[in-house]
């Protein structure tokens, strides 16, 4: 007996697997897609975690991560700092592009646009890879972000984010909590932070440019993983009430 095909689309997720926060959300999206019957495939960089998708059944494209010695440094030398609390989460957050791995970001939206053209997805699915904002472009294909409601604009509009304790000092102490978080919030959301960087390899495949730090995780749909309520945060027209399990929000 011939086994029946399914009508539902081929869904690509790109994930980075070295970090589970960014795996394990995409697998279970994936593995709930198979169990309504449709077909997925996992297109990544690094390789702890791929198991995870490799478990539900997915085949797994690893592209190479050729990160630049002086990049891998800066990572670790942060990495250790972070962790000894002598900067921020903020900072890796908002430095995300690397200027000195401008060709390596190249070769790898050229290995994603290949990919995607010729596995034939019609749909791409990503936790937080800039790369695919561009890729997904050129392959005129749709593509989802799933991110946390920190992640977007209007948490920090809503006044939503705390001044980080990491930047506490005696005199910053004086200074009334309010106002502290006011000033958290204006800088993360007038941020540019990688920017400049995302700008330069968008006009090497001609992509479209961004104006805020905000607009890397902006797909043609953004899902927040959270409920609205949650984080305390009143909906809006890009993001409303329905959480990721039951709409998708649009991007205008």
């Amino acid at each position: 007996m011939e086994e029946k095909q399914s009508d539902l689309p081929l869904i690509g997720f790109t994930a980075w697997f070295n970090n589970f926060g960014e795996t394990y959300p995409l697998v279970n999206i994936a593995k709930k897609y198979i169990e309504l019957g449709g077909q997925a495939i996992f297109f990544g960089y690094g390789e702890k975690y791929q198991h995870l998708a490799k478990n539900i059944g997915c085949e797994v494209i690893i592209f190479p991560e050729h990160l630049s010695e002086k990049t891998l440094n800066n990572i670790k030398i942060k990495e250790k700092e972070y962790h000894e609390n002598k900067i921020p989460m903020e900072y890796f957050l908002l430095n995300v592009i690397h200027e000195e791995n401008y060709q390596c970001d190249i070769n790898n939206i050229k290995n994603e646009i290949k990919a995607f053209k010729e596995y034939k997805v019609k749909l791409v699915v990503t936790g937080f890879n800039y790369r695919s904002n561009i890729s997904t472009r050129v392959a005129k294909i749709p593509l989802v972000y799933i991110i946390s409601g920190a992640g977007i604009s209007p948490y920090y509009k809503q006044n939503l984010a705390k001044f980080p304790d990491n930047y506490e000092n005696f005199l910053i102490r004086l200074v009334p909590g309010f106002i502290k978080n006011r000033v958290a919030n204006w800088f993360i959301l007038n941020n540019k932070s990688s920017v400049k960087q995302y700008n330069k390899l968008a006009r090497e495949f001609n992509s479209t440019k961004i104006k805020h730090y905000f607009d890397l995780s902006l797909g043609d749909y953004t899902l927040v993983v959270e409920d609205i309520k949650f984080l305390n945060m009143k909906p809006t027209a890009e993001f409303p009430e329905k959480n990721l399990l039951d709409q998708f929000s649009k991007k205008k």
